[in-house]
């Protein structure tokens, strides 16, 4: 599933939801309407992590993505085409070093029952045929 956006260049762009975001979001669907009903989500967030005494980076949840996703695709641009960044901003904020298995860790935790993160890990890929 992808959702259109606009970015802050003023440009559309296909944002897609990834299984594991789909599952977050889904506690929270309605049939209209903000998912939540903060004007900032950041500023709540900024607030969560100071009350758990926890550090909060600036874009901490997007540098994150960007990294684990790049490891994921191994392609700046289409990670740039989904961010609505360049290239450029890719290698710039994204590039850390990340293994394919922490990408795919990443991007699969998904909530249990009670919304508690949990790692599931994506079915296995089918074995190569010998020939």
């Amino acid at each position: 599933m992808v959702v259109g956006a606009i970015s802050k260049p003023g440009e559309k762009r296909l944002v897609p939801i990834l299984p594991n975001l789909a599952a977050w979001l889904e506690p929270h669907r309605r049939t209209s309407g903000l998912v939540v009903q903060f004007a900032n989500v950041n500023n709540q967030l900024g607030k969560l992590l100071q009350s758990a005494s926890l550090e909060s980076v600036h874009n901490g949840l997007r540098h994150g993505f960007g990294s684990h996703r790049l490891a994921v695709l191994k392609s700046p641009d289409q990670v740039a085409y989904e961010m609505g960044s360049s290239k450029q901003m890719v290698f710039k904020h994204h590039r850390r070093v990340v293994e394919d298995v922490q990408g795919v860790r990443w991007l699969s935790l998904v909530p249990d029952p009670t919304c508690q993160p949990v790692f599931r890990p994506p079915p296995p890929a089918p074995l190569a045929q010998a020939a």
